[in-house]
C-alpha cells in the first residue's frame, strides 16, 4: 500500500472493505490486462479503453488522443475499470473532492499494474493537525489535517508490476 499527499494524512481507524471486489477475468492476450473487474454484487467491469464511447471519460492520454485506442502503439499510460467522484461543500465551507477508482496504467515498456484508489482533497479552512472522519460509500476514513490547514491525501492499494489482485486488499468497491 501506498500513502502520498501534499497535505495531510491518513490517520488511524480507517476501513477496508470486505465485500469489494472479488475476481478479475481473464488476461487479455493483446495488452496483458485483466478483461473485466467482478465485485461482491457479480458486477462486472470492463476497461474503459475508447476515446469514441460516451460513457468512458476520455480521450485517454494515449500519444494520439484522437485516434482510438491500440496496443501498444496508441495506448494510454492511464484509464479505469471503475471511477467514482463526488465534489462538494461540507459543513463549515469545505471544498471536498471524494474520488474512488479502479485504474489500470501502462508505462509502454511491457508493465501493467491495476490498483485500487482513495483520494481526497479538502480545502477550505481545515484546522492544521486535526483528525477528520469522512463516511462514504465503503465505510469510514480518517483524515489528518496538513499544516496549510487542507487535507490531500491518496491510498493506492495492489500497486505493483503486473500485480491484479492487489487491488482486492482495498476498500474500493462493490461499483456504485
Amino acid at each position: 500500500m501506498a500513502i502520498a499527499g501534499p497535505s495531510g494524512g491518513f490517520g488511524e481507524g480507517g476501513t477496508q472493505s470486505a465485500d469489494g471486489i472479488v475476481k478479475f477475468g481473464p488476461l487479455n492476450p493483446v495488452d496483458g490486462f485483466p478483461d473485466w473487474y467482478r465485485d461482491s454484487n457479480g458486477e462486472e467491469l470492463e476497461p474503459c479503453l475508447s476515446n469514441s464511447d460516451p460513457m468512458c471519460n476520455g480521450p485517454l492520454p494515449a500519444p494520439n488522443p484522437d485516434a482510438e485506442i491500440s496496443f501498444p502503439g496508441n495506448f494510454p499510460d492511464e484509464f479505469f475499470y471503475f471511477t467514482g467522484e463526488a465534489a462538494l461543500t461540507a459543513n463549515g465551507g469545505f471544498d471536498v473532492l471524494a474520488h474512488y477508482a479502479i485504474e489500470g496504467i501502462y508505462n509502454g515498456t511491457g508493465t501493467q499494474n491495476v490498483f485500487g484508489r482513495t483520494r481526497y482533497r479538502i480545502r477550505g479552512g481545515a484546522e492544521p493537525g486535526a483528525t477528520y472522519k469522512i463516511t462514504n460509500p465503503y465505510g469510514v476514513d480518517n483524515v489528518v489535517a496538513g499544516d496549510d490547514g487542507t487535507i490531500f491525501v491518496t491510498d493506492d492499494v495492489g500497486v505493483g508490476d503486473q500485480n491484479f489482485n492487489g487491488l482486492m486488499k482495498g476498500q474500493v468497491g462493490p461499483f456504485l
